[in-house]
């Protein structure tokens, strides 16, 4: 008798139980491969060929095409390839509609998109936040059949391991309305989310309308992209908006390439990867589209591994010197890289307690010099640690910490930077500090908490004193790097 309450709770589960609700795939086996295997072993073949760019700090937007790969895939693999080796958990896709028109954007009802490679999880809750935004609801009929945003899917698969999804279809926009929607957005950019703007670029021939050049019309051609492209690298999303209406530039993601020029920080560098028409194949430009794959990156430009190891040696030397009260260790470093002016932070800690922490956002010495005088001064001069500096007896637990700064600049909107990958410095009056970027990853910080922190505890101020006009807000980028003791 007591085994049927349990059987029946049993049947009831498993009536409860419902399909997960997917997005399948629409174009395998049309615009890619079905078969996953030839799939994964195409896309690596787009990689494969990629140019090596230095980004000089990680990747954190590209613009790709989303024509059939025979066509467009070697231009997207160039992009998607610089994001192997990164830490990604989370992609922002925005993609325009091409088979349905609606105003605002869309993101659909489901829990997965699938492709031949696997299925991708949406990250549910923030999907549900930003519906909460009147600019973005669920059409249907919007993701149904389309392939601009789909075709961005199985790179990612190959380019990173798990990761989850914000997939929104753009219908037309304001102009208000791309910064009101990458307002929104931004508040899911972090260190490890990148975005995507699904985008071909000019569709010349009759058939797409657009016959601006009947002569030298290869040249023609680039040469409208060129001047689209060159605004998009500047970040100039008015400017980009401008040039599309007064050329009639046949752009078909020009909306989620203006939302994402909103979304990134004004210190963002955008790099062209690859760029060519697929009348280049048989040099027939009568019906021809565009391909570009442009990337966004942030930081100060890398020291080398060969770079970071001295700057290292440098900061333990001097620090082992200054402890034991020796002649601080006299150095003949002649790396070029070593020897240019940028700001520099060094830090201690011993099992991640901090021990010492000072740096210059500016400097009219060699880097290595720089790092030399912080080691010593982080040692010795943060008044935090003033009643219990770093011994001598304590120097083999420290784990040094440098990073390399680029220069400041001051943002009009305090909340247009990225967690985990900008630094921030206030300014109010004679109350000024500053975090750096990797103190909101280590504290597991949002946005806001990362702000608010810093305006109480470290200036002093009021917590929402970063809204105020008369506050300054700086961001900065930093690459990190220690000895992991």
């Amino acid at each position: 008798m007591r085994i049927w309450p349990v059987l029946l709770l049993v049947l009831a589960t498993a009536c409860d139980a419902r399909p997960a609700k997917v997005r399948p795939a629409a174009k395998a086996g049309t615009w890619y491969p079905a078969d996953a295997k030839v799939l994964r072993k195409q896309i690596e073949g787009y990689f494969a060929k990629a140019p090596k760019l230095e980004l000089g700090g990680p990747l954190v937007a590209l613009v790709s095409p989303h024509a059939g790969y025979q066509f467009s895939g070697e231009c997207a693999g160039a992009g998607y390839a610089l994001l192997r080796g990164r830490t990604v958990r989370r992609v922002i896709v925005l993609a325009p509609s091409h088979y349905v028109a609606f105003r605002g954007g869309s993101i659909p009802d489901v829990e997965f998109y699938e492709t031949p490679l696997g299925k991708i999880p949406l990250d549910r809750r923030a999907c549900e936040a930003i519906r909460k935004s009147p600019l973005i609801g669920t059409v249907p009929q919007a993701h149904a059949r389309e392939h601009s945003l789909e075709l961005q899917l199985p790179f990612l698969q190959v380019a990173l391991k798990e990761f989850t999804l914000i997939p929104i279809v753009l219908g037309q926009l304001n102009e208000e309305n791309y910064s009101a929607l990458a307002a929104v957005l931004r508040e899911y950019l972090d260190a490890s989310t990148v975005v995507v703007a699904s985008s071909d670029f000019t569709h010349y021939g009759r058939m797409f309308g657009y016959t601006p050049f009947v002569k030298n019309i290869r040249d023609n051609i680039e040469k409208v992209d060129q001047g689209a492209i060159e605004h998009i690298r500047k970040l100039d999303g008015p400017a980009f908006r401008r040039y599309v209406a007064r050329t009639g530039a046949t752009i078909c993601g020009r909306v989620p390439i203006g939302v994402m020029l909103e979304m990134l920080s004004p210190d963002c560098r955008g790099l062209l990867a690859r760029y060519y028409l697929s009348g280049d194949r048989e040099k027939d430009y009568r019906q021809s589209v565009s391909y570009a794959s442009i990337v966004f990156a942030v930081g100060p430009g890398e020291i080398s591994p060969a770079g970071r190891k001295t700057l290292l040696d440098i900061a333990r030397r001097t620090l082992r010197a200054t402890l034991g009260n020796k002649p601080l260790p006299k150095l003949d470093v002649r790396d070029q890289e070593l020897l240019v002016q940028r700001g520099a932070f060094v830090t201690y800690k011993n099992q991640g307690r901090l021990r010492g922490c000072l740096g210059n956002f500016v400097s009219r010495e060699p880097l290595w010099k720089l790092v030399q005088k912080l080691a010593v001064s982080s040692a010795r001069e943060d008044h935090r640690f003033a009643n219990h500096p770093i011994t001598a007896k304590e120097e083999p637990e420290i784990d040094i910490q440098i990073s390399i700064l680029s220069p400041m600049r001051r943002i009009k909107d305090p909340l247009r930077f990225i967690v985990g990958i900008h630094g921030l410095y206030i300014r109010k009056g004679r109350a000024r500090g500053t975090y750096l970027p990797q103190v909101a990853t280590e504290q597991k910080w949002d946005k806001k908490t990362f702000i608010t922190h810093l305006c109480q505890h470290k200036i002093g101020i009021r917590p929402d004193a970063w809204k105020d006009k008369d506050t300054e807000v700086y961001i900065y980028s930093a690459q990190v790097f220690g000895d992991g003791k």
